[in-house]
């Protein structure tokens, strides 16, 4: 649509209610300043500005400064330098080569990494017959573990048993010992049949000894024949008498001996069973203790199993890292004993240069840093009541003051320790990794970052002062192709304080005019 059509569609009724408004507010105005001098004029004058294309962006703005992750180019082995072909400043490509290295002395160090490689080969044969073996016994184990689910319990109950028999047959033993001892306590007490035995043998011989002393006076009437018989009555009671005191005191003498021995049993017997009802205490709370892990352990049966499987396929895994590297580490080492060459790891910006051509050069010094322009950040310092609306990943705009175009990005890391705080100000430090070409970004450098929280982009916007609104309506100023100043009606969207979004009534490229009034 041409200006002309522009300038047509606006409603000429609208001058009117326009007109009414200026002078309402020329009047409001008046009453609020100060008399004018009587020469003084109000000028109207305008600025041009032009209808644009392009992102419109609201977000948290701070300043920040570029940090890039260096990368420093070294050599495994102590070499001497031929020749160096870039400098600081100058940037380079991944693959460039950066230097040539004097090869005549790689021979032996050819050979202990060929050494280095069939060690590594050898220790993975190794881990890998280990892994095969091992997973035998994990299957072993996985089964056993998984059997103890079902037998824990029984195993317990099976331990308590023993124990508990154990000191049944103790307290058994202290019974019966302690009732032989009361036998034999009572044969010491007396058996009223043997001592009544005792006596009446006492009171016969008793009666034959007084038979026979009555038979030895003169006048008792008894022949020597008769004489002869009572004492030998007598003899015999009496040596039954001996016998039987004889034979119950050898009883009572045994029964002594018997007590003793069956009191040292005793207790021997009690320090048992003390012994086992200890053990009992102490080994149920411990086979309590089993069965629970039993259990857990069969429970985490084929967790354990896939540990151990894991921890074979690591040392397979790792073995296998270690060959690699011996394979990479001759390769590059064949490799620079071909041409010598190193090359640069990575683009970006070399940042420095240590060593110049006829240097000797220790193994892992860094010859040349480059600045990887793949891991670009800038960092930022956000206040706290800010930081709660950023998060990682969240995008990022970032205008360097060094370039005219935008970089974007994302936040990479949000630190939750304050980087530095005052009576006023807490603030945290956040990371931002730049996307796209970075390779012209240099250590240092600093720029604004927008935060973006609301973006639209590839829209038509012009500056909010070039824009007037009335009765809901929004207006624009320009000039037709006499140079009169009309009035163009639009449609505005999106703002960000700044400019406003232009959805109709304007062109990319078109001029509106911003009005200001001047004092003369």
């Amino acid at each position: 649509m041409s200006l002309r059509e522009k300038l047509a569609k606006v409603p000429v009724k609208w001058a009117a209610p326009a007109l009414v408004a200026a002078i309402a507010v020329g009047a409001v105005a008046f009453g609020a300043m100060p008399l004018m001098a009587a020469d003084e004029e109000t000028t109207t004058v305008y600025k041009e500005t032009q209808v644009e294309r392009g992102d419109i962006t609201v977000g948290v703005t701070e300043t920040g400064t570029a940090t890039i992750d260096a990368e420093g180019v070294s050599f495994g082995y102590n070499v001497a330098i031929e020749e160096i072909y870039v400098k600081a400043g100058q940037t380079v490509q991944e693959g460039d080569v950066l230097a040539k290295l004097d090869i005549s002395d790689l021979s032996d160090d050819l050979a202990a990494a060929q050494l280095d490689l069939s060690k590594a080969e050898a220790a993975l044969e190794q881990a890998k017959i280990d892994q095969q073996l091992n997973l035998i016994t994990a299957e072993l184990n996985y089964q056993t573990n998984s059997s103890l689910t079902e037998t824990a319990e029984s195993t317990y109950n099976a331990t308590i048993d023993e124990l508990e028999y154990n000191v049944a047959t103790y307290a058994n033993t202290i019974d019966d010992l302690e009732d032989q001892i009361s036998d034999y306590n009572s044969i010491k007490k007396g058996d009223a049949t043997t001592e009544k035995e005792i006596s009446d043998l006492q009171d016969a011989m008793d009666a034959a000894k007084a038979e026979w002393e009555a038979a030895l006076a003169e006048d008792s009437g008894k022949t020597e024949v008769e004489i002869e018989e009572l004492k030998s009555a007598y003899q015999k009671a009496q040596e039954k008498y001996e016998m039987a005191v004889e034979s119950y005191e050898e009883k009572l003498d045994s029964a002594d001996e018997q007590i003793e021995k069956l009191e040292n049993e005793l207790d021997a017997a009690k320090l048992q069973y003390s012994s086992a009802v200890a053990q009992l205490n102490a080994k149920e709370l411990q086979a309590q203790a089993d069965m629970e892990s039993d259990l857990i352990t069969g429970a985490n049966a084929q967790t354990l199993y896939d540990i151990e499987v894991a921890q074979l396929n690591n040392n397979v895994t790792s073995a296998q890292l270690s060959v690699e590297e011996a394979v990479l580490k001759l390769s590059q080492l064949q490799e620079y004993a071909t041409d010598g060459l190193l090359k640069a790891p990575c683009s970006g910006l070399v940042m420095s240069v240590s060593y110049s051509a006829g240097d000797e050069v220790t193994a892992g010094s860094a010859i040349v840093t480059i600045a990887n322009s793949e891991n670009v950040y800038v960092n930022v310092s956000i206040a706290q009541e800010d930081i709660a609306s950023i998060s990682l990943g969240s995008p990022v705009n970032v205008q360097l003051s060094a370039y005219e175009g935008k970089f974007t990005g994302a936040v990479d890391s949000i630190s939750v320790t304050p980087a530095r705080t005052n009576a006023s100000t807490v603030s945290y430090n956040v990371s931002v990794k730049l996307e796209g070409d970075t390779q012209s970004v240099y250590e240092g450098m600093t720029g604004d970052v927008t935060f973006v929280t609301k973006e639209i982009t590839d829209v038509l916007y012009v500056s909010n002062k070039a824009v007037t609104a009335q009765d809901g309506k929004n207006y624009v100023k320009m000039k037709d192709e006499n140079g009169e100043i009309q009035t163009v009606e639009v449609t505005t969207g999106f703002s960000d304080g700044k400019n406003v979004e232009i959805t109709s009534g304007l062109s990319e490229g078109d001029t509106v005019l911003i009005e200001s009034q001047v004092r003369s």
